[in-house]
């Protein structure tokens, strides 16, 4: 390495030394906007993903509530504009896959049975990862279903109010 700076100017060798240090730190700076896009992508994703499990879940209560595995397959036809979404199911109060939809891309997913020895509250609420593994939704809920109690944030109490169809719980403090 002497050998090749040996002959060489002092402008040439000031050169050399900044178009490494520059390439150097270029490399560096691409290497972690890789990382960082890699990991914002990956959480959008799973945010993605939970909500619109939110969505067809809330959808779906009727269809289970009432057998109706037409209603629940046309639930989960709507899937199909996602094209991540290759494969979903639903399941019944016995753990057996009520309904599912397959994309046809790829081959159909075969679903884990729920394990016998959970009950319906060990599954938060009723979510699976792929693995069959509890999913992790409401670690994320601060009010729902907690009226009465005392907000997290503000520390003033959570109210239940009708709102459309269904109940909406707030804060007063903090949302008024």
């Amino acid at each position: 390495m002497r050998a090749l700076f040996d002959g060489m100017q002092i402008k040439t060798k000031l050169v050399m030394i900044i178009v490494i240090t520059s390439l150097a730190a270029l490399l560096l700076q691409a290497t972690g906007f890789i990382i960082y896009e890699r990991m914002r992508v990956k959480d959008e994703l799973v945010r993605d993903l939970s909500s619109l499990a939110r969505i067809v879940a809330d959808r779906s209560t009727a269809a289970l509530i009432f057998n109706d595995d037409k209603v629940a397959i046309e639930t989960l036809g709507a899937l199909k504009v996602k094209r991540p979404v290759t494969s979903a199911c639903l399941y019944d109060a016995e753990g057996k896959v009520f309904a599912r939809y397959d994309s046809g891309e790829e081959r159909p997913f075969s679903f884990p049975p729920l394990r016998g020895t959970e009950s319906r509250a060990d599954i938060d609420d009723g979510y699976l990862t792929l693995s069959g593994a509890r999913g992790g939704y409401s670690d994320m809920i601060n009010v729902f279903r907690r009226d009465g109690e005392v907000s997290p944030r503000a520390r003033g109490p959570i109210v239940k109010s009708r709102f459309g169809n269904g109940y909406t719980y707030y804060c007063e403090q903090t949302q008024v």
